[in-house]
């Protein structure tokens, strides 16, 4: 029994700036103390750096780290296993060409976000392209998960914009569609503080509904949603032989770094084109949640984070 023992504790503060605009969060830590007897001994923390190992071995106890947890090797024989077969993931983006070779002979279907005076509306509509941003992303998941379903919910225009509202009204019907994994190559960094928290209810409504969400972050840096949202996988790009490696950062908003430099991709007219961005980096996390799902249905989004992590190259 430990009596009287400190204890670190870790508040949150914040900088207390308008929502709108850059929000960073503070950590510091305080030692605590308890003035009454504890049950704990420090074998029953687990703890993941060498310095809490070494502290613990000085104690005279072990301690468990994360890897010892999760076995990397065997997340890797999960994405080696799976091909994506019945998983349904959505794509919202500007369209896709599904005539195009490399994905002509893909399993999908296709719908788009309307504007109506009543608010937005997803129809099913002809698959069709009018930026290639989304046949690009489209390639990108079936060359990892070529079984996958794939599902076009054309959000974006010709030039490449949308509104939030047809982003949510989009989640919406992806939550009552049963998706498994939403592809959301777009970053919206000018919403308002209440458009905001309308777009975090639906995507925390997905989130409970086990709906994986991979967003990408806004190229030029700048905050962007539904990418800075807890609940959905932020992604950024960075230069990697292939989609199985990748970064995954603790304590960023956006956590991951795929491959995302001049990355060969379909685009329309059975052209192929190169690109660096993060849009390109995007699909190929959700590729490889798509290879995971496969090999193992049902995982929740927090479990699909905790095997990122654990796959993670950080190279």
């Amino acid at each position: 029994m430990l009596h009287g023992s400190r204890i670190t504790a870790m508040k949150r503060q914040s900088d207390a700036r308008d929502f709108s605009g850059e929000h960073n969060f503070h950590y510091r830590a305080e030692v605590v103390d308890f003035p009454f007897e504890s049950p704990l001994r420090p074998c029953d923390v687990l703890r993941a750096s060498g310095k809490d190992r070494q502290q613990s071995q000085a104690w005279g106890y072990d301690t468990v780290t994360f890897e010892d947890l999760i076995d990397r090797q065997k997340v890797m024989e999960l994405v080696e296993r799976g091909t994506g077969k019945g998983v349904k993931v959505g794509i919202l983006d500007s369209g896709v060409d599904f005539t195009h070779p490399a994905i002509a002979d893909v399993a999908h279907k296709s719908f788009e976000v309307r504007e109506f005076p009543g608010g937005p509306v997803c129809q099913e509509a002809p698959g069709m392209d009018v930026l290639g941003h989304g046949t690009m992303c489209a390639g990108v998941i079936h060359s990892i998960a070529p079984e996958a379903i794939l599902y076009n919910i054309k959000t974006l225009d010709e030039t490449g914009s949308n509104s939030p509202a047809k982003v949510i009204c989009a989640i919406q019907w992806a939550v009552a569609n049963g998706m498994d994994v939403l592809n959301l190559s777009l970053a919206s960094v000018n919403m308002s503080r209440n458009t905001i928290v309308d777009m975090l209810y639906w995507v925390e409504q997905a989130y409970y509904k086990g709906m994986i969400l991979v967003a990408a972050t806004d190229n030029r840096q700048k905050r962007g949603f539904p990418g800075d949202y807890s609940a959905v996988i932020g992604v950024d790009f960075q230069h990697f032989p292939d989609f199985k490696c990748f970064n995954y950062y603790l304590g960023r908003a956006v956590e991951l770094e795929a491959k995302g430099v001049y990355v060969e991709a379909p685009f329309p007219g059975n052209q192929t084109i190169k690109t660096t961005c993060t849009s390109i980096a995007c699909p190929h996390i959700t590729g490889l949640v798509a290879r995971i799902l496969s090999s193992m249905p049902g995982l929740t989004p927090f479990q699909m984070k905790t095997l990122l992590l654990a796959a993670r190259s950080n190279c």
